[in-house]
């Protein structure tokens, strides 16, 4: 088969089951489709083209029939679907161009890869991650979301199970139900109504009972039964008519759907039990003003709230009366009314309200008529707009608020309410209302402007969005117990424009996940986390901007955890364990870095991540620019800088030495920040005081690519540090605070040269500051100890590991395919002029000029040894090597199957194995024997 123009073909197809049968569809890089038939004509014994389909206006990157293959199929780089009509009988033509396709399909947001036509509809994937369903008049019925990264490459079709399964970038495997493409179903997917009450009254507020009852309360105290399923006027049934309740008055139902209880201007309250018929209703005086809100909690205890921060308990008995079993006071604050509540372990109530603050309060077995003030609060944890939901599941407390963040605690065995985890759902959603678990899955129910929406985060995917007009409205929300099933109905009901709207929703579409994925994009970065009991877990950072946690048994990666927040690639992390606690540094475009801290939460090996504070490297406080006034000014940091390597420690209050006791004793770390813009910057988190830049550190003139650190032990026998004839202006004076050990910084960067720095006197001056000292120590501009010129071009990666005799050795690896071994003794010199008082010998041990075929991207010694060293490189091959003196020896080679590998970390599991994690396109875990060498 052959065409008459010469060119690259992008995508074919078969279609027939024998060889006489067989068709041929090809897409060409000419935007055409070209269709041989091995029964049609021939020329020099080669098959004509058939049919030729134009339309299409970029190459055409999949083709496929229909099932009885007299359709065809079409995706372009012009982001359409095409649908074609193939000419009766075309297998017996030559030559015929069809230039009008039956149909052209329009919504992906890049470039489409794949199409399949069914009976009842067409399917497409491309590279926006979403698979969309269309009926065969052009109408997208669903948009189905959930992978994430460069999109999903494949799909097919289980016509056993009405579903198509679906295969992304970020290496996972989706099912999603075809039933969106039944016109039945699809019609009752975004069924509609509008209710006008009687008389023309104007409904203030309504709750939705099931999918098929609603309750309605109007401006002038009239409370309406609306039957859903016959949504007319005359289907308003009128229940009772309070004119105390005209004008104002708030309704809640009770989590069994039995009774419903309502709040006045007045204080009043009025309990009517479900279905009403005009009696048994329950009347009492709540609070001596408003009753501003009422909240039921999961366990049928009702929480009032009044004027003045003043709650009460209530308990139903015998579904007859309300026994009030505890008073308690909201603190001050501007708008004192509670907003959100639920039930935490150990008869506990968790309170919100609306300046964003959360309360504990104790549940007592009688109410004495005493105000309570909480046993804790977190002030205005998500902002002054308030805390708009709080829900207890699975051992932990989770609150929403119109911060935009999601928010997980834990009650300690102290009785404090601990933050673990914070999220923010998607750019854009400020108002989150409700977070819901539903199975394996957390929902989130809020509104993205003018618009309505629940959100399924756990599969990254929109479950449904309607415009409403915002949230500032009375509206409700019916879920089902099976929320997820496809024959589960949800409704959502709000007030608009004096009228009751409806809407009745399917959520589900059949979604399940049958492989997990990772990451949606290239891996740039690694950092262990946590290593127990032969289960290691550990955080990558990606070109998605997001941070994963992975945890690797031994036999599978798994994984449990992703955080967002980055606005750009995650470049580099730094785990720092210390103080008791672990963080995690992480930093990447847009000159931004992040301090996180591990949690462990209970039940779980593997950690979550909870953001502790942000940092743009371009900010800087009013405070510090006055002190840069008294010393060198520090080089602006552009906003496109990127954060290209981390490395962080504690500074342990055990390793300091004090003249006398600090005014402030609290956690302090410090990340070191090797930068795109040549600047190495060295910062502080400390408690209650953030990320602060203590220094910055200039020579490579090059963006720098690595920074390490080690500390080395200061020598106090022979000559005094104070008495040294090099020693500095600030060495010499009085300093509070002393460092034990030398802190030393190694940075490389893309000149090919390793600096070696000493910072220790510039961290013993700030550490002055922070802990409330004065001191008068000047601290002089910084210059490397030494500066090696380790290979040809830039240097990507380096370790550090301590000789056995004497020294450190610093192995790097390059551009340039080489590794280099270098080996640094410090010492002490009178003659040597430093200002840390070290002096350097160095010398190369040894180099490898061809470690690799290709750039060397990773370089790490084996846990316990300075004799053993593991490269790894974008060749796709990972070796061991043997240093002996002054020569190293390749021991054994093994390709992986990671690309364009960038990053790789060596954790020792035990005193004879350990696992190396390779991270690139992809992810690997490989199992190294340290005895006997072997992979």
């Amino acid at each position: 088969m052959c065409s008459e123009v010469n060119c690259i073909l992008y995508s074919a197809r078969c279609y027939g089951d024998t060889c006489q049968d067989l068709c041929v569809a090809v897409g060409t890089v000419f935007n055409e489709i070209l269709v041989w038939s091995l029964s049609g004509q021939r020329v020099n014994n080669r098959v004509s083209v058939a049919v030729t389909l134009r339309g299409h206006e970029g190459v055409v990157f999949s083709v496929r029939f229909s099932n009885h293959g007299d359709q065809l199929c079409s995706v372009s780089d012009d982001r359409s679907v095409r649908l074609w009509q193939l000419p009766s009988n075309y297998s017996n033509q030559s030559g015929v161009v069809v230039s009008q396709a039956l149909i052209v399909l329009y919504g992906h947001t890049a470039r489409i890869w794949d199409a399949i036509v069914l009976p009842k509809g067409i399917i497409s994937v491309g590279e926006d991650a979403a698979c969309r369903m269309w009926s065969l008049s052009g109408e997208c019925m669903q948009v189905v979301e959930g992978h994430r990264g460069r999109g999903i490459w494949s799909m097919c079709i289980n016509k056993d199970n009405n579903e198509v399964i679906t295969g992304g970038a970020d290496g996972s495997i989706r099912t999603n139900s075809l039933t969106p493409l039944d016109v039945g179903v699809a019609k009752s997917l975004a069924t509609s109504w509008e209710v006008y009450l009687p008389e023309n009254r104007k409904p203030q507020s309504l709750v939705l009972c099931d999918d098929v009852t609603a309750l309605v309360l109007t401006t002038a105290g009239y409370l309406y039964k609306v039957k859903l399923d016959r949504c007319l006027s005359g289907s308003c049934e009128l229940l009772e008519a309070d004119p105390t309740y005209a004008a104002y008055s708030v309704m809640s139902l009770s989590p069994t759907g039995g009774h419903l209880v309502m709040g006045n201007l007045l204080g009043g309250m009025k309990l009517l039990p479900l279905p009403y018929h005009g009696v048994n209703s329950l009347h009492c005086s709540a609070h001596t003003g408003k009753v501003f809100s009422l909240h039921w909690t999961k366990l049928g205890l009702l929480i009032t709230c009044g004027p003045d921060g003043h709650m009460c308990c209530w308990r139903l008995h015998d579904d007859k009366r309300l026994i009030k079993m505890a008073d308690w006071l909201l603190p001050w604050c501007k708008h004192r009314w509670l907003s959100a509540v639920t039930e935490g372990p150990s008869h506990h109530i968790v309170c919100g309200d609306k300046k964003g603050s959360i309360h504990l309060y104790r549940l007592p077995s009688d109410g004495d008529g005493h105000l309570v003030e909480p046993l804790l609060t977190l002030k205005g944890i998500h902002g002054p707009s308030g805390v708009t939901h709080l829900c207890y599941n699975n051992g932990h407390v989770y609150s929403t608020g119109r911060d935009g963040f999601c928010r997980q605690y834990e009650l300690n065995q102290s009785g404090s309410l601990v933050e673990l985890a914070k999220c923010k759902v998607f750019k854009g959603l400020e108002w989150i209302e409700k977070l819901l678990f539903a199975d394996r899955h957390q929902l989130v129910v809020g509104f993205h402007s003018v618009d309505f929406v629940i959100f399924n985060v756990t599969e990254n995917k929109m479950l449904y969005q309607c415009h409403c007009g915002g949230g500032h409205r009375s509206w409700d929300l019916y879920l089902p117990q099976q929320v997820l099933c496809d024959k589960a109905t949800s409704v959502f009901g709000y007030i608009k424009e004096g009228r009751v709207h409806f809407k009745q929703l399917r959520l589900n579409v059949g979604s399940r996940i049958i492989l997990e994925g990772s990451h949606g994009r290239e891996i740039t970065c690694v950092a262990t986390l946590s290593n127990n009991e032969g289960s290691v877990c550990f955080a990558t950072g990606s070109e998605d901007t997001s941070i994963n946690v992975t945890e690797f048994n031994g036999n599978t990666l798994m994984c449990t955890y992703t955080a967002n927040g980055h606005i750009s690639t995650v470049r580099a992390l730094s785990c720092c364990h210390g103080n008791g606690e672990s963080l995690l540094f992480s930093g990447g475009g847009r000159a931004l870095l992040k301090v996180w801290k591990v949690n462990i939460l209970e039940g779980t090996v593997a950690p979550a991540l909870s953001l502790l504070a942000e940092r743009y490297l371009h900010e800087m406080s009013e405070k510090q620019k006055r002190k840069q006034l008294k010393k060198t000014p520090l080089v602006p940091t552009p906003p496109e800088c990127r954060v290209m390597s981390l490395t962080s420690f504690p500074l342990l209050f055990d390793e300091l030495t004090f003249t006398a006791s600090p005014s402030w004793v609290g956690k302090v770390y410090c990340v070191i920040a090797g930068c795109s813009d040549s600047i190495i910057r060295i910062y502080t988190y400390s408690d209650g005081k953030g990320i602060a830049l203590v220094d910055q550190l200039e020579f490579h003139q090059r963006c720098v690519l690595c920074v390490k650190h080690f500390t080395h032990p200061k020598i106090t026998n022979a000559i005094s540090q104070r008495d040294h004839p090099a020693h500095s202006k600030a060495t010499r004076a009085n300093t509070p605070v002393s460092l034990l050990n030398h802190l030393i910084v190694c940075s490389a960067a893309t000149d090919g040269r390793l600096a070696l720095w000493d910072i220790t006197v510039v961290m013993q001056t700030w550490l002055c500051s922070l802990l409330g000292y004065s001191t008068d120590a000047e601290v002089c501009p910084i210059v490397p100890l030494c500066v090696v010129p380790c290979h040809q071009s830039g240097i990507n990666d380096m370790d550090i590991t301590k000789c056995a005799a004497e020294g450190y050795l610093i192995a790097t690896c390059g551009d340039d395919g080489s590794v280099t071994v270098t080996k640094f003794i410090f010492d002490v010199s009178p003659a040597y002029p430093m200002p840390a008082d070290l002096s350097i010998c160095r010398e190369e041990i040894c180099r490898i000029a061809n470690a690799h075929s290709s750039c060397c991207t990773g370089v790490r010694w084996l846990p316990h040894s300075d004799r053993h060293l593991v490269t790894v490189s974008s060749d796709q091959r990972i070796n061991m090597w043997s240093l002996d003196n002054e020569s190293i020896t390749l021991l054994t080679s093994h390709i992986i199957h990671v690309a364009d590998v960038v990053a790789m970390e060596i954790v020792s599991i035990s005193s004879s194995s350990c696992i190396i994690i390779l991270c690139g396109v992809g992810l690997q875990c490989i199992v190294c024997n340290v005895n006997i060498k072997v992979l």
